[in-house]
């Protein structure tokens, strides 16, 4: 097959700063005590690519040293929180997928890594739901809306399109079924409204409208009956 690399995969660009290992000595040259004085003052000055980057190269002696893999795992994480916030929530699951292979047995940031996915899954759901939403497809983007809140329960954009959304899909339902109950069509409107308390369980009028309809109901074929 073709071996060159695949453009389609290309990370995204990382800000540009001096390599770490011009200033740093390589892990493997220097001694565990070294390595860790030297990745400690990386980590104390913010530069958390150059502490992964340093301990990675020694990833041997990092998982062997207690104290390494410690100060790896702490930085994993604060970078994937700061990859996340920047709005590269993929290199944020990169970097906890590693921790997760250094300590797989650490259920904080097993947790961490999920919670990543299940964000990253929200904001799908939403993207698709704004696509359906956009073509009018009102019933499809309502449904992507909300399970878009069962991954992210906290997604503000998701919970306004989904209000927006109930809002104008139970008055179109109210409205229909209105018009069907004033036709006497009962079974359809009864439908419409169950729809409507579907999606909006505490709707002002389509629980009367409904009662009223299944009691008109009942008198009609009482009268049938007769």
């Amino acid at each position: 097959g073709n071996s060159g690399p695949s453009p389609a995969t290309a990370e995204p660009a990382e800000p540009r700063q001096p390599p770490p290992a011009a200033s740093v000595p390589a892990a493997t040259g220097g001694s565990e005590a070294e390595t860790l004085a030297t990745a400690s003052r990386l980590y104390e000055a913010g530069d958390l690519q150059g502490v992964i980057a340093l301990l990675e190269q020694g990833s041997g002696s990092a998982a062997g040293s207690p104290q390494l893999r410690e100060l790896l795992l702490k930085s994993y994480r604060e970078y994937a929180r700061q990859r996340e916030a920047a709005g590269d929530p993929g290199t944020a699951r990169s970097v906890l997928e590693k921790a997760v292979v250094l300590d797989p047995s650490n259920e904080d940031i097993i947790n961490e890594l999920i919670q990543v996915e299940d964000r990253m899954e929200s904001k799908r759901l939403f993207r698709k739901g704004s696509e359906l939403e956009e073509q009018g497809e009102l019933e499809g983007a309502y449904k992507l809306f909300s399970q878009a809140l069962t991954y992210d329960p906290e997604f503000a954009p998701a919970r306004r399109a989904e209000e927006k959304v109930r809002n104008i899909l139970t008055d179109r339902y109210h409205r229909q079924a209105m018009l069907l109950f004033r036709k006497h069509r009962l079974d359809e409107a009864i439908e419409y409204w169950d729809k409507v308390l579907a999606i909006d369980p505490n709707h002002s009028l389509a629980p009367g409208y409904k009662a009223r309809a299944l009691e008109l109901k009942r008198q009609l074929q009482k009268i049938e009956q007769e």
